[in-house]
């Protein structure tokens, strides 16, 4: 019985790796300004459903690059890509959620992509899951929770991160900010499985 899982393990090796090697054709082909036939490698991987891909056909949506600039579509390949755990996509599906770009704004939704993408390690899904915690956007207003999430962030990311974080501390008690940055430790520690 190990033998047939062998053996189709090795069959489907070499379309795993046609798949790697069409995503890379596509990155060159962009590298060098060829957006069309970027999209032309990586649009049958994201029908076949590679996260990766479907990110960057996204991308080519958003942006116009190799097709035409659509909102609403780039959303569409976001949330596929998200669905299939692409951290970047759900940070992406995230931000235009929160300016209703392509999508009805929605804090409550992004709020849900940037907690799925700040617990896979992502600094700017962090900070802006700790704004929204400060805001009371999409989630229920927690200025130490906020904290906690921006002094992550600001530990990998920019003085920006460290800036919003320090103004939010203002409003926060000195037990408060020694909790929060506690707790910040304790989600470092456990690779962000408990961070809350």
């Amino acid at each position: 019985m190990l033998r047939i899982f062998t053996v189709a393990l090795f069959l489907a090796l070499p379309a795993m790796s046609a798949g790697a090697q069409d995503l890379q054709k596509g990155l060159a082909a962009a590298k060098r300004g060829d957006h069309v036939a970027a999209y032309r490698e990586w649009k049958p991987l994201a029908i076949q459903g590679h996260p990766r891909a479907q990110l960057y056909i996204g991308l080519s949506h958003q942006y116009g690059k190799g097709v035409t600039k659509d909102l609403g579509i780039a959303v569409q390949w976001f949330q596929s890509a998200a669905d299939g755990g692409d951290v970047d996509a759900q940070y992406r599906l995230g931000v235009l959620l929160t300016k209703g770009e392509g999508v009805r704004k929605d804090y409550t939704r992004a709020a849900a992509m940037f907690r799925r993408a700040a617990l896979q390690g992502h600094v700017k899904a962090q900070a802006f899951l700790g704004a929204l915690y400060g805001d009371g956007r999409g989630v229920i207003e927690d200025l130490e929770t906020g904290y906690m999430w921006l002094d992550i962030a600001s530990h990998k990311g920019s003085k920006e991160h460290q800036a919003t974080r320090d103004k939010m501390g203002r409003f926060l008690s000195r037990s408060q900010r020694q909790r929060a940055r506690y707790r910040a430790r304790i989600c470092w520690a456990t690779k962000y499985e408990k961070c809350d």
